[in-house]
């Protein structure tokens, strides 16, 4: 069950960056036609999540094993909320007052983001039948977390603060740094989920 929630979480990143490659081709219509996918798998998902605790509530388990499941499933939800919140927020901006090499770096952010969702996937599917494994690919999540990161600050911050001087646009910024927020946290979450199922993986061996 925490693999289909996971997968489901995927889903909703993977339809996440399709809007930001349409928002960066300025097709503003598309944008929100994938934020009703967006909508409808992060809502999935969350269906999952209620299911396993469910579970979970009814089953008998170790404290500790069931802590530490209930923890890996509502960080994993919250890496589906936060691509929905930068998705959802996208749709109220015309792509035409972000300059092309701005929408680029958003386009890259939401795949890099992809990229660490879907390694996460994989350790999830993993760790029952080889959690050595499973570790190893926790690790992987944590270098790609720290490559956004670097990206972030190398790649994003420069040209944002250079759009920022030149748009002047107060709420416009604002939007745009709280839609930066959700891109970092998606990242983040998932970096946070390894770790949780790095502590499963080692118990396990």
């Amino acid at each position: 069950m925490c693999q289909q929630h996971m997968e489901e979480v995927v889903r909703t990143v993977q339809f996440m960056k399709e809007s930001y490659e349409v928002f960066a081709e300025k097709k503003q219509k598309e944008v929100a036609e994938l934020y009703r996918k967006v909508f409808a798998s992060e809502r999935k998902a969350d269906e999952l999540k209620r299911k396993i605790l469910e579970e979970l509530s009814a089953r008998i388990f170790h404290p500790i094993d069931r802590d530490e499941l209930v923890r890996l499933v509502m960080t994993s939800d919250e890496i589906a909320a936060n691509a929905k919140a930068a998705t959802g927020k996208l749709r109220y901006i015309r792509p035409q007052r972000i300059c092309r090499e701005l929408r680029e770096i958003l386009r890259e952010f939401a795949a890099k983001d992809l990229e660490a969702a879907t390694k996460l996937l994989q350790a999830i599917r993993t760790l029952p039948s080889n959690p050595k494994q499973a570790l190893e690919l926790s690790y992987e999540v944590e270098d790609k977390e720290e490559e956004i990161d670097e990206y972030r600050h190398e790649k994003l911050f420069p040209k944002l603060m250079q759009w920022h001087r030149a748009i002047k646009d107060t709420g416009l910024s604002f939007l745009l740094e709280k839609i930066f927020e959700n891109l970092e946290m998606v990242a983040d979450l998932c970096e946070d989920a390894s770790d949780i199922l790095r502590c499963i993986a080692v118990s396990g061996k």
